[in-house]
């Protein structure tokens, strides 16, 4: 499995991304980060099918940001980073509506 290149990019298997990230400053509201540099708050996260058969399944996830909080728990402050909602495309979804899909 290739690591997150600067443009925000994970070709993986399959999983789900958690981060926890300590910090020494306070955000009392929500902030995005782009990972892109350019991309604008709640840009999808798009994740495209590759490649899928009966051994393995290859898909693309392009991450454009994230939104960071700062939080308190325990007596220790940490950032909690949240993903943006997920486009799904690739083999087996629909490009357009009314197409058939899986």
């Amino acid at each position: 499995m290739k690591m997150l290149s600067m443009i925000g990019r994970l070709p993986c298997a399959c999983g789900l991304l958690a981060l926890t990230l300590t910090t020494h400053g306070q955000s009392l509201e929500p902030r995005w980060i782009p990972l892109d540099g350019r991309s604008q708050p709640d840009s999808p996260v798009q994740m495209r099918v590759l490649k899928s058969d009966a051994k393995s399944t290859t898909v693309e996830i392009s991450v454009p940001g994230v939104w960071t909080t700062t939080q308190t728990y325990g007596g220790q402050t940490f950032t909690k980073l949240e993903l943006p909602a997920v486009q799904l495309g690739g083999l087996g979804f629909a490009e357009k509506e009314g197409e058939r899909s899986w």
